[in-house]
């Protein structure tokens, strides 16, 4: 809960305040926390007693890892120097 609800939420807010011209940018944050949301299902799903699928779970949790990366990458670039 702390992953979908903390951090993605803050983060879409984040991006979509910091993009507010940018309606698509918002949707697409929007869109990306969705997927967190479904990829933690489908994980959780896939760990289930009698219902174990390794491989599937695998696949949730690449698509989870590359959905949190996108995210990461509308980040707006740090505006501290170094």
């Amino acid at each position: 809960q702390s992953l979908r609800k903390h951090v993605m939420g803050n983060a879409k807010y984040f991006v979509s305040n910091t993009e507010a011209d940018n309606k698509s940018a918002a949707e697409k944050a929007q869109q990306l926390c969705n997927n967190v949301t479904f990829d933690l299902i489908g994980m959780n799903k896939s760990s289930r007693p009698n219902q174990e699928d390794a491989q599937r779970a695998a696949q949730y949790l690449k698509e989870l890892v590359q959905d949190l990366e996108q995210m990461l990458a509308m980040e707006p670039p740090s505006s501290v120097s170094v």
